[in-house]
């Protein structure tokens, strides 16, 4: 017959000890001296099973073998599929969660998360995904689907869960909540990056294992690459919206350009806009160059033929260390931070955020009003709002080469 947990008096609180579960001597039972036997007994046995459901997170019994009743992987596969997401990039965040959520607990009963045994299996897990690494921002998304999962199992009548769980804490003892990098490029260091971003593959003939001899497919290629740099730069587009890009969408001798934002296709409609003066120089050179009038509609203009730009951030981060040796302030350069220097481009030129916010098809607006803070704070803002042209930068003067601008 197994030994019952002794339980004690420490101070004013109900203590039990339950080494044999994996707690210490003196586990509280947060019940006060005057509770009867009978609650110090369900005390017990309610922190016995926190702890041996807890116990399952890290050692899972066999595939096939789980607990009794529905668990948690279906749980999670059923919220997802029911919960509509007003984006692409939403569900892709989803779907990473859910994933997260099955390799992590999958494998237990949903009763097993019902409080209060549940939060000790939350904080469990917490502890485990800590040791992996994982920042409190990772940490806060995939806890937060969790209880949002439960949320909903015991909504609208279907009554699939207990009581939710508190969630633990995000963050280790003396650690913060990250803060995003809001690290930008002033727009003359990136004309140097885009004039001499394939310099070191002209030099050492890198091309020839691609496209062959054919110097004339070399010029191409770094063409294309330089217009989606620019339409990058100038627009702040997603990756996904530049390997789309129609020539549809650009009416270079006027100067407009059409803004299609994939990522939050369903609540963000295409939207046209001025270009940026050196925006509409870059695309009419790419004109000349091919001899034509516009771009073919169909035409995905800054891909052409080489498809999307895949090894892109290796590439971008080489000529970043080749062209500023020894800077320890570049640390490359992303389509992150490109959409955050365009932001910060129309910001210093006296646009507000929700301008901005048009522009780019943000429907969050985080980042922009950081960056705006930011910008204030530097007395960099124009009093008035002027457009992007190649004599307007900071307070109204052309901008300057210098160094990465890193922000928090």
């Amino acid at each position: 017959m197994a030994r019952l947990p002794s339980c004690r008096l420490r101070g004013n609180v109900w203590t039990a000890d339950l080494r044999a579960y994996g707690a210490g001597n003196y586990h509280s039972l947060g019940l006060p001296a005057t509770a009867s036997p009978i609650e110090v007994g369900a005390a017990v046995q309610r922190a016995v099973d926190g702890l041996v459901s807890a116990g399952k997170v890290v050692n899972p019994e066999l595939p096939g073998l789980e607990s009794p009743g529905l668990s948690v992987r279906d749980l999670a596969s059923q919220y997802q599929d029911a919960k509509d997401y007003p984006s692409k990039g939403g569900r892709s965040w989803g779907e990473d969660c859910m994933r997260r959520v099955q390799e992590g607990i999958g494998h237990l009963a949903v009763h097993e998360l019902a409080a209060p045994a549940g939060e000790q299996v939350l904080r469990r897990w917490r502890d485990l995904l800590w040791e992996k690494g994982w920042r409190p921002r990772s940490v806060r998304n995939v806890l937060n689907f969790a209880r949002a999962m439960l949320l909903w199992g015991q909504s609208d009548g279907r009554q699939l869960t207990g009581r939710l769980p508190k969630l633990p804490r995000f963050c280790r003892p003396g650690e913060r909540m990250s803060e995003p990098d809001y690290t930008t490029l002033p727009e003359a260091d990136f004309r140097h990056l885009r004039a001499h971003l394939f310099d070191g593959a002209l030099h050492y003939q890198s091309f020839i294992r691609a496209f062959g001899r054919d110097p004339a497919i070399w010029s191409d290629y770094i063409a294309r690459r330089q217009l989606y740099l620019s339409l990058a730069y100038y627009t702040g587009a997603h990756p996904e919206d530049l390997n789309t890009w129609r020539g549809e969408y650009l009416s270079v001798d006027v100067g407009r350009y059409e803004r299609h934002n994939t990522k939050s296709s369903r609540v963000v409609e295409p939207e046209c806009f001025d270009m940026p003066e050196q925006l509409q120089l870059d695309c009419q050179a790419e004109l000349t160059r091919r001899g034509l009038p516009r771009f073919p509609q169909r035409e995905l203009v800054a891909c052409g033929t080489f498809g999307p730009w895949r090894e892109a951030t290796r590439t971008l981060n080489a000529a970043v260390a080749r062209l500023w040796p020894g800077d320890p302030a570049r640390k490359g350069f992303t389509f992150r931070i490109s959409r955050r220097s365009c932001v910060w481009e129309y910001t210093i030129r006296g646009w507000r955020t929700h301008e901005i916010a048009a522009i780019l098809g943000h429907v969050d607006e985080t980042m922009i009003r950081e960056v705006y803070r930011r910008c204030s704070q530097l007395s960099l803002i124009s009093p008035v709002r002027v457009p992007w042209g190649l004599a307007t930068g900071p307070r109204g003067r052309p901008t300057e080469t210098g160094r990465i601008l890193a922000f928090g």
